[in-house]
């Protein structure tokens, strides 16, 4: 029987408690201390990409490395504890090895973990080991206290008890002030993982080795947000952009898994690996010519064939980032999968007839909806929603799974929101939020008013089952939708 290697992250967390007990107890130059510390230095090599940041956090008893959450396994709580309870001591709840520490020799660990030793013999041990730091130039390596990290780590309590990344059940439902901080911030997280994933594959394309980190950590800070309050990350998945097609479809593909896997009941740490599949789904279409990704026409049999193969190559580009395995391991399948169809036509072509992974058929769903309601250079028109869950509901069962795709339709609504209306009383708008009554084909619409340019300026938001008096007529009936893109309209400009 073939020997289960330990997880990399456990070797890290063993590899540090090794190295501080050693320096503990030995001279510098003991042999023990000397194995410890390059042990270390190697673990630490192996954990992220060349030029990022390693950080080993904790917080309410949970563990990350470079902001990715573990899943300690029985065999590994104790040292997870004795890790925890060493920090903690010394106030410390996250230490980052600048990229630069990659430089450094392996010996000259041997002064941080002299600082460590020492430190609770000090009234406030964080502060203490920060100036030591200072005065022995230690700049390659730094340490970090609860409120350090609360911007890394979405859903983290501060020592007050508010939680970080979502607002107060108040504070959502005070003015529209919070609620245009929740966009602001809902836009900031869009842009940077935009920025991430376009940094990812420009690596990709030069060769470089690229990591996956950063991009962890922004989708987890969009996890918490769409938790929050899913209606603006949906809003801002409206995004369209001709230039960026293909890396803005991979953001709302994102979007959109995490919504329905948030909708279903799938638990917050898988959604961030469904985030991450979602954003890395397409990443094979970096091998595709430019020629064949923007043809205007029909794409011939020869050109259909290499358009195909870019779900393997997405497989093939994750397989070569800078990632732990157990997380590679979990990202492979469902950008794999993604154009395999419920009935398990599709593509690529194989023998199988085991059923399309979950995460699979959500990124299936997700993916062809961003996709027809996109205007694309060899398509005349797009889809507005309610007209695309029109036509994908008509394949459920055989493109689409049944179940996931109603819960789909469920979540979007009759009017997903982004959907351009005419309403009867000769008003346009833009569907803003679900709607808040059991009239389920009544959403919330901001009012768009013409600005005598050709432009539109957002109104007021109005509610479509509001009422003439009680129990009078409604004052607003939608009785025809659009493609946004009809008017030139980009939606999450007009929502907030």
């Amino acid at each position: 029987m073939s020997k289960i290697e330990t997880p990399l992250h456990e070797r890290l967390i063993n590899a540090f408690l090794r190295t501080a007990r050693a320096v503990h107890l030995y001279a510098d130059n003991n042999q023990a201390v000397v194995k410890a510390c390059a042990e270390l230095k190697q673990i630490l090599d192996r954990s992220t990409e060349e030029g990022e940041p390693i950080s080993l956090q904790i917080s309410s008893g949970h563990i990350y490395i470079n902001g990715e959450y573990l899943r300690i396994g029985a065999q590994a709580s104790a040292s997870a504890e004795r890790l925890e309870e060493y920090l903690t001591g010394r106030k410390i709840n996250g230490i980052v090895w600048e990229p630069e520490a990659r430089d450094i020799p392996a010996d000259k660990f041997v002064p941080f973990f002299r600082i460590l030793a020492h430190a609770k013999e000090h009234d406030d041990p964080l502060t203490w080991i920060r100036q030591r730091l200072d005065e022995k130039s230690l700049s390659w390596i730094r340490v970090e206290s609860h409120r350090d990290i609360e911007a890394s780590l979405p859903g983290i309590k501060t020592d007050e008890g508010e939680a970080h990344g979502s607002l107060s059940s108040h504070q959502a439902e005070s003015g529209s002030d919070s609620k245009a901080m929740l966009w602001e911030k809902g836009r900031q997280n869009y842009g940077r993982a935009l920025f991430i994933l376009k940094s990812i594959a420009d690596k990709i394309k030069e060769g470089k080795p690229a990591g996956v980190a950063k991009a962890m950590r922004q989708i987890q800070q969009i996890v918490d947000m769409i938790i929050s309050d899913d209606q603006v990350m949906i809003g801002l998945s409206t995004l369209r952009d001709h230039d960026d097609y293909t890396y803005v479809h991979s953001m709302n593909v994102a979007i959109l898994a995490i919504t329905l896997g948030h909708y279903i009941g799938i638990p917050k740490q898988a959604l961030a690996t469904l985030g991450l599949c979602g954003l890395f789904h397409d990443l094979g279409k970096i091998k595709v010519p430019l020629e064949i990704l923007n043809k205007p026409g029909k794409l011939d049999s020869g050109e259909w064939k290499i358009m195909q193969r870019h779900s393997l190559e997405s497989v093939l580009e994750i397989l070569k980032l800078k990632a732990s395995p157990e997380l590679k391991a979990r990202l492979l399948l469902p950008p794999f999968e993604h154009h395999l169809k419920y009935d398990l036509s599709g593509y690529p072509k194989f023998h199988r007839r085991k059923q399309v992974s979950l995460f699979g058929r959500i990124l299936a769903i997700v993916d062809v909806y961003d996709a027809i309601t996109s205007p694309r250079v060899y398509r005349q028109t797009s889809l507005s929603p309610d007209a695309a869950l029109g036509m994908m509901l008509e394949k459920a069962g055989t493109d689409f799974d049944p179940l996931l795709l109603k819960a789909f339709a469920n979540l979007m609504g009759v009017y997903p929101v982004g959907t351009l209306v005419k309403m009867d009383s000769g008003e346009i708008g833009l569907v803003a939020r679900r709607p808040r009554s059991q009239y389920l084909d009544r959403p919330q619409v901001r009012i768009l008013m013409s600005n005598g340019n050709g432009k539109f300026v957002p109104g007021k938001t109005v509610d479509l089952a509001e009422k003439n008096g009680h129990a009078g007529s409604f004052r607003r009936t939608v009785v025809e939708s659009f493609h946004p893109g009809q008017l030139g309209i980009q939606p999450a400009a007009y929502l907030d």
